[in-house]
């Protein structure tokens, strides 16, 4: 799966469908939008938004050796010493932008 931004991660934990259960009630409609679940998924979502700046994108990204498509580093199984620090310096970055509380 190519790297994705923020709206279509919510779109897809959306379309799970889910049967999902909060305090003995079915959670119904969307989940990205139960209170019990909205700020985590948003926080997610500006994880996937923040791949895609361009600033960064060399880090938080990178090319498949299989196709022309990018994606998350998060997914890198690194195998060199190259790979391995672009894996801490991505990591470094969400530790940034969530203040170390996503990482």
């Amino acid at each position: 799966m190519s790297a994705i931004n923020g709206k279509q991660y919510v779109e897809r934990i959306n379309q799970l469908k889910a049967n999902v259960w909060v305090d003995g009630k079915l959670v119904t409609g969307d989940i990205s939008e139960h209170p019990a679940f909205k700020g985590a998924i948003n926080s997610q979502a500006k994880l996937y938004d923040f791949q895609h700046d361009k600033k960064i994108k060399d880090i938080m990204t990178y090319q498949s050796p299989d196709s022309e498509d990018f994606f998350g580093t998060s997914y890198l199984q690194p195998k060199t010493k190259e790979e391995l620090k672009k894996r801490r310096e991505m990591t470094q970055q969400w530790a940034q932008l969530t203040h170390g509380m996503i990482v």
